[in-house]
């Protein structure tokens, strides 16, 4: 099970190496870095002490879902592959460890990743809230279990949630022109400061590839 480690939006001239110092992270600890890039290209950054080994790899903006590239480093934290990996989409950053990682660290993660898939809309005419309830119930969740939503939809409004399974849970609000990333952070933030258990994080892109992550809180 991956564990949410810790996160951040940085402020401006806030670099990633002063924050991992000041999250007290050894760069040594970290065995991938996965960052994704502005359209632009490259964004030339330093963090020393890591590894020279350490796969750092890139993804275009843009190209692929931000959900994609953290689902896919909780499956490397899930199967063995890595114990720390550090995810860039600037000002966001996020640390994912294994809970190997936390025994070995001492280190005391913010929340747990509980759930992470991802789902083509056949039905695009079904509402989204009426399709993900489906989908949570396949995989033994259920939406009354949550207590903030994160819903990013590509050219669409927020639904209306007061008569459906999500009605118990507080809409998070996805920072604006930021990526998945960034608004997951902000469901973890909220689940912490209102000591609350269970959120999700929805992305419907156009395309109507769903991406959902269930993240619990410590």
């Amino acid at each position: 099970m991956p564990f949410w480690l810790t996160s951040a939006i940085l402020s401006p001239g806030e670099t990633v190496e002063g924050w991992l110092t000041a999250q007290h992270i050894r760069p040594r600890w970290i065995d991938e870095i996965i960052q994704i890039d502005a359209d632009a290209g490259k964004e030339t950054l330093s963090i020393s002490g890591i590894v020279a080994e350490v796969p750092w790899l890139h993804s275009r903006a843009g190209q692929v879902s931000e959900h994609f590239v953290l689902q896919g480093a909780c499956r490397e934290i899930a199967v063995g592959d890595r114990r720390m990996i550090l995810l860039i989409s600037l000002p966001a950053v996020v640390l994912l460890v294994a809970p190997a990682a936390v025994g070995m660290y001492n280190l005391f993660p913010q929340a747990y990743v509980e759930e992470f898939f991802n789902q083509k809309r056949a039905a695009a005419d079904v509402p989204v809230l009426e399709y993900l309830e489906a989908l949570l119930q396949k995989k033994q969740r259920k939406a009354a279990q949550l207590d903030g939503l994160l819903l990013v939809q590509a050219g669409g409004k927020r639904p209306v949630k007061a008569e459906t399974a999500f009605s118990g849970a507080a809409w998070v609000k996805p920072p604006e022109l930021l990526g998945a990333l960034a608004g997951c952070h902000e469901l973890v933030q909220a689940l912490l400061q209102k000591k609350r258990g269970d959120g999700l994080a929805v992305e419907v892109t156009a395309d109507q590839n769903l991406w959902a992550t269930w993240i619990e809180r410590v």
